[in-house]
C-alpha cells in the first residue's frame, strides 16, 4: 500500500470520527443514540464507540482497517502496523483537529 493511500485513509478516518462525535452532541441528529449508549453501556465500551473523540480511534480504526485492508489482514506485519501506526496516527490527528475546533469555537 502506498504512503499517499495510507495518509488519505488516516485523514478520512479522523474526519469521520470527529463528524460522528459532533453529530452525537446534544441537540444534534445522533444525540438520542448518544444518550442511550451513555445510559445503557458500560463506560469502557461507550467511550470508544461514541463518547470520547480521542478514544474512538480504537474502534473506528478497526472498522476502517477491516474494510480497506481485509484481503491483507492475516499478515502479521499489517497487524503491527495497524496497532502502532494507524490507530496512533488517527488518535493524534483527532486530538489536533478537535483541539483546533474547540479553539475556534472559543474565539467566536
Amino acid at each position: 500500500m502506498e504512503l499517499s493511500t495510507t495518509l488519505f485513509l488516516i485523514i478520512i478516518n479522523s474526519l469521520f470520527i470527529i463528524g460522528l462525535y459532533e453529530a452525537s452532541e446534544s441537540g444534534r441528529i445522533l444525540s438520542g443514540v448518544h444518550d442511550w449508549m451513555e445510559r445503557h453501556l458500560p463506560m469502557w465500551l461507550y467511550k470508544p464507540i461514541l463518547g470520547c473523540v480521542y478514544c474512538m480511534a480504537s474502534v473506528w480504526g478497526c472498522v476502517l482497517f477491516l474494510f480497506f485492508y481485509y484481503p491483507l489482514y492475516l499478515q502479521n506485519y499489517l497487524l503491527v502496523y495497524w496497532l502502532l501506526v494507524h490507530i496512533g496516527a488517527v488518535s493524534g490527528l483527532n486530538y489536533l483537529l478537535y483541539e483546533m475546533i474547540l479553539f475556534f469555537r472559543k474565539s467566536d
